[in-house]
């Protein structure tokens, strides 16, 4: 198995892990953990599919990251503004 592969499974568990957080409610939306799990998921897609160069999967990978960035930056903004 490629470096590339591990990655990706290891992104498909951040992935699967930050949604199964989210349905069982241990984590909302507005939890830190949840955006960063979704960030290193689109990260290791991102370089598996670059690897392979499945260019489509590459920029919706950069897209997810991207979101997940905002909302981490929202959190915190919102956090500091409050207290």
């Amino acid at each position: 198995m490629k470096i590339p592969d591990i990655i990706g499974y290891v992104s498909m568990i951040f992935f699967f892990l930050s949604y199964f957080l989210l349905a069982a409610k241990k984590v909302s939306n507005d939890n830190t953990s949840y955006h960063w799990l979704n960030f290193f998921g689109a990260l290791g897609f991102g370089i598996n599919a670059f690897s392979g160069k499945v260019w489509a999967i590459v920029f919706a990978e950069i897209v997810w990251a991207g979101l997940a960035i905002f909302s981490i930056l929202r959190i915190y903004i919102s956090k500091r503004k409050s207290g």
